[in-house]
């Protein structure tokens, strides 16, 4: 596992362990919270580096690594989105387990 994949969990194990247990949504809601956190982590340290490179002058040599930051935050945004639509399935499934 490279240093980038063991930095990310990391975050996860970090965010595991300050969510509060909540027995009646299970683990699965303490996962997708973690991952949740993880996600808008790494989407506010792209969008610094995007404001960053925005800030100074252009030259060539930014032009590649610019590509690759909003490579990344649009990969990243997209794993977030799937996560929140996972997040709505789930929760009327909870929402009636709680009603019972």
């Amino acid at each position: 596992m490279n240093s980038k994949n063991q930095g990310i969990n990391l975050n996860l194990l970090l965010a595991l362990s300050q969510q509060p247990p909540r027995q009646e949504e299970g683990r699965t809601m303490d996962i997708i919270n973690a991952v949740e956190s993880v996600l808008k982590g790494q989407l506010d340290t792209q969008a610094f580096i995007i404001n960053a490179f925005l800030q100074k002058p252009p030259n060539e040599e930014d032009v590649d690594k610019f590509l690759g930051v909003i490579r990344k935050y649009a990969q990243t945004a997209s794993q977030f989105e799937v996560l929140q639509k996972i997040k709505a399935q789930l929760e009327p499934e909870t929402d009636t387990k709680n009603e019972n």
